[in-house]
């Protein structure tokens, strides 16, 4: 956690990133709670939510209310993602 708030802070205003895939379960903190951060420096990134259970409109509105632009569900096909990739790049 330390490390995560570390380069976020090390990087404020540049975003390192053209897209980020957030594992929705992640040892110390949760996507949740990662991408509130993450926005907090970075609010035009797409962060797409990556998740291994199906999820209901009412908890993908609570993705997109903290910032998650997008969902994808496991297991995660090769074309599911370029799909995504091209949503934001094309």
């Amino acid at each position: 956690m330390k490390r995560f708030q570390q380069s976020l802070g090390s990087a404020q205003g540049v975003t390192p990133y053209d897209l980020i895939v957030m594992d929705i379960m992640l040892p110390t903190l949760n996507g949740l709670q990662a991408t509130r951060q993450i926005r907090e420096y970075y609010r035009t990134v797409p962060i797409i939510a990556l998740t291994c259970v199906t999820i209901a409109e009412p908890d993908r509105q609570t993705y997109r209310d903290v910032g998650m632009t997008d969902i994808l569900t496991k297991p995660l096909s090769f074309g599911a993602l370029v799909d995504m990739v091209d949503t934001y790049f094309v």
